[in-house]
C-alpha cells in the first residue's frame, strides 16, 4: 500500500484567481510552491480521516466528545498527536481517541479562537 503524503498551506502572494491567504493543498508529486507559500502555515496530511471522511493535517482543530483537540507533530516520537487543554500530556490518535471519533471544525491559524475553551 501506498502511503498518501500530502500538504497545505497558506498563500503569501496572489497565484492567478487565488487571493493571498488562501489554501493550497499539495504533493511531492505535484509543483512545488517555494517562494509562494507561508512556511509557518505548512501542514501535513496524518494519513487519517475524520466522521465526515475529511482529511486531517497537522495543525486542524477537532471536535470530540470530550472536548476540542489540536492536531500537532511531536517530535519526540515523530508522530502526529493530539494535544488539549487540561491533558498532563499529549495523545496519540487511537490512543485517546479514533480519527473517526472526531469532526474537523477548523485549524489554529483561521480558528484560533476555538482552542480558547
Amino acid at each position: 500500500m501506498e502511503r498518501e503524503i500530502k500538504f497545505r498551506a497558506k498563500l503569501k502572494v496572489k497565484l492567478g484567481e487565488l487571493p493571498i491567504g488562501s489554501w493550497v493543498y499539495f504533493t511531492l508529486k505535484e509543483p512545488y510552491y517555494n517562494g509562494l507559500i507561508d512556511w509557518d502555515t505548512l501542514g501535513q496530511f496524518t494519513g487519517k480521516l475524520d466522521s465526515n471522511l475529511k482529511d486531517i493535517y497537522s495543525d486542524d482543530i477537532l471536535k470530540t466528545c470530550d472536548g476540542i483537540c489540536l492536531v500537532i507533530w511531536n517530535k519526540q516520537f515523530a508522530s502526529f498527536s493530539l494535544s488539549r487543554n487540561r491533558w498532563l500530556f499529549d495523545h496519540f490518535f487511537g490512543e485517546a481517541l479514533e480519527s473517526e471519533e472526531s469532526d474537523v471544525i477548523g485549524n489554529r491559524f483561521d480558528n484560533h479562537e476555538l482552542l480558547l475553551n
